[in-house]
Parts: C-alpha cells; structure tokens; sequence
C-alpha cells in the first residue's frame, strides 16, 4: 500500500509518467542493496527484532507521507 500511495503521491504532484517510473524504479533499489544481506541478518539475528525494525522504518515513512500534503512549502 505504500508503494501505492508514493505513486499516487507522485502522480498526482507531477503529472509526470517518467517521474513515476522513476520513482518505481528508485524503490527497487534497497531491494537489490540489501536482499542477500537480508537474508544472512535473519538467520543471524532474531527475527522478531528485525521484523519491529523494520516495520519502526515504514511507519515512519508512513507517517512522514501522511504530513506532505499539509505542507504546501514541498508542492511545486
């Protein structure tokens, strides 16, 4: 769903098809970064305390999303 609504988000901001799949594209990233390290973390480490991290990290970014649109200083 956040992926969704950083489209949309876009999208909607822009008006822009290449700044969309840019921004598609940007998200892959930190997949391809971190996939294999990932992977080594969860048998390393509890897998408890990586799920709360990283679900700390989108809740975040949720939340920072959320307080865009109230801010008019970051619409063009």
């Amino acid at each position: 769903m956040l992926s969704t609504a950083i489209a949309w988000a876009v999208y909607d901001l822009t008006q822009s098809q290449l700044a969309l799949g840019l921004i598609e594209g940007v998200q892959v990233i930190p997949l391809l970064a971190i996939g294999l390290q990932a992977g080594q973390w969860a048998d390393r480490f509890d897998r408890r305390k990586l799920i709360q991290i990283s679900l700390v990290g989108t809740a975040t970014c949720s939340g920072l999303m959320a307080l865009l649109p109230y801010d008019r200083s970051s619409v063009p």
